[in-house]
């Protein structure tokens, strides 16, 4: 699917400020005694994260036909603006 440079980029300013803005709200909410918790979490849910992108990325990208399509079109032509809409 071919986005407009908003859609295509949109995700790489949007999403860091929102974290980071809850990222402050957090931080400034807690006590010194949770924060170690909330680290953990944190740190636990990044890379929760990454493993099931890996997971999908590796299956669903590369074996769903309709899907599968629009990824390879992504890597014939990497400047394109192919992805998918959040």
């Amino acid at each position: 699917m071919q986005l407009s440079k908003f859609g295509y980029y949109g995700d790489f300013f949007i999403y860091p400020v929102l974290i980071a803005a809850l990222t402050l709200c957090a931080i400034f909410e807690i006590t010194s005694l949770q924060f170690g918790e909330w680290l953990l979490f944190s740190l636990s849910g990044i890379a929760a994260w990454t493993i099931a992108k890996y997971f999908l990325h590796r299956t669903v990208f590369h074996k769903f036909p309709f899907i599968k399509q629009m990824h390879d079109a992504h890597h014939t032509t990497p400047k394109a603006l192919v992805g998918s809409p959040t």
